[in-house]
This record gives C-alpha cells, sequence and structure tokens, in this order.
C-alpha cells in the first residue's frame, strides 16, 4: 500500500472513529484499549495514532513499566483497578497485566498454578468490567520471526533500540518461538466476551494502522447498538425487588449477652488495647496489612467499636475510611474502584466504616443496583477479597447485629441527646421501614461472601460494651494467627 492509498483509506476511517467515540461517550460507557504484541511491531506507534485519530478530551493513556515499591506493597492488581476506564472515557493502556503474564511464560518464572491463577485474575477483572457495561478492545500487533529480527536490527543500528527485552535474549535462536507460544496459550486463555483478542499484522504499517482503525470503529458501533437495546431491559429490572435468600444461623438476639459492668469492661479494654498495640507494631514491622469491614445495622455501634480499637494504635498505623454515597467521580467508575484505591499499604492498617458490601445491603434493597447487578456482586466481592488475602492481607470482616426493639431505643436516644442528634438523619428512619428487606439481604450476604479465608464475624451489639470487647480481641486473634503466634482461625 503506498503513503497517498492509506491516506485516502484513512480519511474515512476517522471521520467514523470520532462519531462512534462521541456516541459512545454520549452513552458513558467507559472504554479501554490494549495495545501488546511483539517488540518492534509499532506499539507505540499505533498509541500515538490513536491520539490523532480520537478526541483527546475524553482519552487517557496509561503506560505501564516496572512495578514501583509502592505497587508491589500492594495487591498485584492495585495498580490497574486504579487505572480502571471511567464512564464516557477511553482508557487506553500501553504494557498492561499481559506483559507480566507473558513473560513469566516464556522464561517459566511462575509456576503453572501461578500463571493459570494469573490468568483467572485477568479474565475476573475484565469480565467485571465488560459487565458493568465496558469496552474493551484487545489488539496483539503481530510480526513473523525474521520481520521481528530485520525490525530489530534496523532498530538497534539506528539508535533506537530502547525494547524492555534485552538483546540477548531477542536474539536467542529460541526466543521468539518461547514467545510466540506464550503468547498464543494466554491469548487464548484470555479470550472471552466482551473481551476478544484482535490480532493484527504488523509487517505493513500502513495496514496495521487501517486494521486498527476500523477494527475499532466496528467495535464502538457495536457497542453503541447494543447500548440502545439493552437500557429498555434495564429499565425494567431496575427497582426489581430482593428476593428471599437461604437463611444463615445467625444470632436472633432472643437472649443477649449480659451487660458488662463498667469495671469489667475497664479491664477487658485495658487488656485488648495493650495485647492489640504490640500486635500492630509486629505486623508493621514485617510489613503486613489489615483490612478491617465493620458492617451492622444502623445504631449498632460500629463507629464505637472502631474507636476502641484505633486507641490503642499509633496514628501513623491507620487510617479510618467512612464510606457514604459515591462521588460523581467514583460514581463514574466500576463501585469497586474506590475500594481498591483505598487499600492500605503493606504494614498499614485501614478501617472501613461501611465497605463494598453497600452494593448487595443499601444499593440491592434501595433499587440504586438493578437485581443482576447486586447478584453478581457477591462473586465479585468474594474474588476481590481473595487478591486480598493471597496478597498477605489480614482481612477481618464484622457484622453487627442488634434487635428491632433495640435499634428504636438507641435512635430515640440519639433525638434527645443534642451532642447526639448528627447521628440520626431522615435516611435512618427510611431505612428502618424495610427492616424485614434489609433483614433478609443481610442474611444473604452472610451465607454467600463467607469463605474460609474471609469469615464473618457476627457480633452480638445488644450491649456496647460486650461488643467493642469482642471485636477488639476478634482483630487480635485475627493478627496473632497471621503473625503466627497462635492458632487462632
Amino acid at each position: 500500500m503506498t503513503k497517498s492509498e492509506y491516506k485516502i483509506a484513512l480519511r474515512d476511517l476517522r471521520v467514523d472513529i470520532i462519531d462512534s467515540q462521541y456516541a459512545l461517550r454520549a452513552s458513558k460507557t467507559p472504554v479501554q484499549i490494549i495495545i501488546t504484541g511483539f517488540d518492534g511491531a509499532g506499539k507505540g506507534e499505533v498509541i500515538n495514532l490513536l491520539s490523532e485519530w480520537l478526541d483527546p478530551r475524553s482519552v487517557e493513556t496509561t503506560a505501564f513499566w516496572e512495578s514501583t515499591e509502592e505497587e508491589r506493597s500492594r495487591p498485584y492488581f492495585w495498580r490497574y483497578w486504579r487505572a480502571a476506564p471511567t464512564r464516557g472515557r477511553i482508557r487506553v493502556l500501553f504494557g498492561s497485566y499481559y506483559g507480566d503474564l507473558i513473560a513469566a511464560r516464556t522464561y517459566d518464572d511462575w509456576e503453572a498454578n501461578d500463571y493459570q491463577k494469573h490468568v483467572e485474575r485477568i479474565r475476573d477483572y475484565e469480565r467485571m468490567l465488560v459487565d458493568d457495561g465496558a469496552l474493551i478492545a484487545k489488539f496483539w500487533l503481530h510480526l513473523s520471526e525474521s520481520e521481528q529480527a530485520d525490525r530489530l536490527d534496523d532498530l538497534e543500528a539506528n539508535s533506537q533500540f530502547h525494547w524492555r527485552i534485552e538483546p540477548a535474549h531477542w536474539k536467542d535462536p529460541d526466543h521468539y518461538s518461547r514467545f510466540w507460544n506464550a503468547a498464543k496459550e494466554s491469548i487464548a486463555a484470555t479470550d472471552q466476551p466482551g473481551a476478544q483478542w484482535r490480532l493484527i499484522e504488523a509487517k505493513c504499517p500502513y495496514e496495521r494502522n487501517l486494521r486498527v482503525a476500523g477494527e475499532l470503529v466496528r467495535q464502538f458501533q457495536e457497542a453503541a447498538d447494543s447500548i440502545r437495546t439493552r437500557s429498555t431491559k434495564d429499565a425494567k429490572t431496575s427497582n426489581a425487588a430482593p428476593k428471599k435468600g437461604p437463611k444463615q444461623a445467625r444470632t436472633r438476639l432472643v437472649d443477649p449477652n449480659p451487660t458488662l459492668e463498667a469495671d469489667a469492661y475497664e479491664d477487658a479494654l485495658h487488656e485488648a488495647q495493650n495485647r492489640l498495640r504490640e500486635l500492630a507494631w509486629e505486623a508493621h514491622q514485617r510489613r503486613i496489612a489489615t483490612v478491617a469491614v465493620f458492617e451492622g445495622w444502623d445504631a449498632a455501634g460500629k463507629g464505637g467499636c472502631i474507636r476502641r480499637i484505633i486507641h490503642a494504635l499509633d496514628a501513623r498505623l491507620y487510617q479510618v475510611i467512612p464510606i457514604a454515597a459515591p462521588s460523581e467521580e467514583e460514581f463514574a467508575r466500576h463501585y469497586l474502584w474506590r475500594f481498591w484505591r483505598r487499600l492500605p499499604m503493606d504494614g498499614q492498617i485501614a478501617f472501613f466504616d461501611r465497605s463494598w458490601y453497600g452494593r448487595v445491603l443499601v444499593e440491592r434493597v434501595e433499587g440504586f443496583a438493578s437485581q443482576e447487578e447486586w447478584s453478581r456482586a457477591f462473586e465479585e466481592i468474594n474474588k476481590f477479597e481473595e487478591q486480598l488475602v493471597d496478597h498477605g492481607v489480614v482481612l477481618v470482616k464484622y457484622w453487627l447485629d442488634i434487635s428491632k426493639e433495640t435499634q428504636a431505643k438507641r435512635f430515640e436516644k440519639r433525638r434527645v441527646t443534642p451532642h447526639k442528634n448528627y447521628k440520626l438523619s431522615e435516611e435512618d428512619w427510611r431505612n428502618r421501614k424495610k427492616w424485614d428487606q434489609y433483614d433478609v439481604a443481610v442474611d444473604d450476604m452472610l451465607d454467600r461472601t463467607s469463605p474460609p479465608r474471609a469469615p464473618w464475624n457476627v457480633v452480638n451489639a445488644e450491649d456496647k460494651r460486650n461488643a467493642r470487647i469482642a471485636a477488639l480481641r476478634i482483630f487480635c486473634d485475627r493478627l496473632e494467627a497471621r503473625l503466627g503466634h497462635s492458632n487462632t482461625p
């Protein structure tokens, strides 16, 4: 293809790209474009061209190089979730989780189980984005062995060889076949509905560019058409009533714990806080992170439990993260994005006062999430927490349980106590009217998100003092188990 032929063919495609980009932006569709392939195939050139073809006002390009110390101190996908696409915008990834996957397979850096787990993590991540309405376009730029060798020789001779793979690697006679075999296996394993791969021959730059442009137009237009069809269906199911789920044997508070007297409470509190103080410093020194999740009925005492725990800690070791309705920035992304980005570094502690479980509680009951969205969230949450635990995070999950009668008494006390008025809102009273619906949702949550490695701790919170001591002791037990001090599960 000549340069003039290329320009003529590209002219119409560029109009189509812009038109289809605007259609996706209007529909608030998040788009993620992944460009990868053989070294020398022109990945950087294609990404530069995307900046010309697309309206740059809604395009962001993120280049992933070697992970930083900050990135390594969190679960592997932390840095990729931070770059998750925004609704109505396009995120272009130059380098991605595929680079590590293929390189590890090429050089046998990972065990087979580790490789397969990474594949599943990629599939899970992309499936979550697609289920949330994202378009994922993945391009593999391909060269034959002889074409790559010629291209890299030319680049090296012209002092433009800045590739990550050292010359000793690509000049190894076995490197191309090993790399391509690893790539083919990885491509096949991660090719799934909504996130299919497109293999683009890169021998001729003009034809390569036209194929990428044409493929983007096709995918953009198909996504826009699909959104128009799907919007009607979503409107019909967005306010679906919660279905009654299986009941889990959780405390029903028929015989609440006896009240812990003040003197006994102070002694137990002092003992537990001293114990926690030592454990927290040891976890910090050993670079073990902790994530504590506090969920429970309104007025169950979540804030009080958190305050008694952090009172034992150095302020440099922890952060309390109160979760309210998502901001405009947070609402523009997958609901897990705002939680991924707040994960603590190794050695630090994060307390979530409410959490990602809002998707299967308040969003489910109040109709803020469709039945399809909150139903799939159970598995999405389990996958998310699995990655935390695999990274070595101590995950402690609390459900603070009280009776409907106890909640009413505490609401009334808040109403008549001036310095506690701020804790009571119209939303609290409105939620109370849906107690039975929330009760069903809580049972579903406890039943479907309590695997052995990330179990729920149901705390009887009828007596606040007992609940605080129980929360502290659970926290200490989990830290001790992780640090190897005991056989506590």
